[in-house]
């Protein structure tokens, strides 16, 4: 699995752990404890993902694209591939 592909998991379950709070009252604290790691793994990965972006010369520091995203999202790819 890719940097790519892990994001809209990471987001599908914070939404996922937000309607558990809500469904399951009792749970709210084990929800509470779960609810900062997943926010901080959402960070990190959108992180790294812009990073690697920038290394490949996707994305300048403004995060506007530089380049034909078709070539470099291959490019893109191979680079997160070493950091998996």
């Amino acid at each position: 699995m890719h940097l790519i592909e892990i994001l809209p998991k990471v987001k599908e379950f914070i939404k996922y752990q937000e309607n558990c709070v809500t469904e399951k009252p009792n749970d709210i604290m084990i929800h509470e404890c779960l609810k900062s790691n997943p926010i901080n793994l959402e960070h990190f990965v959108s992180s790294a993902i812009l990073h690697f972006s920038r290394i490949e010369g996707i994305i300048d520091e403004n995060n506007t694209s530089l380049s034909d995203l078709s070539i470099s999202a291959s490019k893109f790819l191979c680079i997160i591939r070493m950091f998996l």
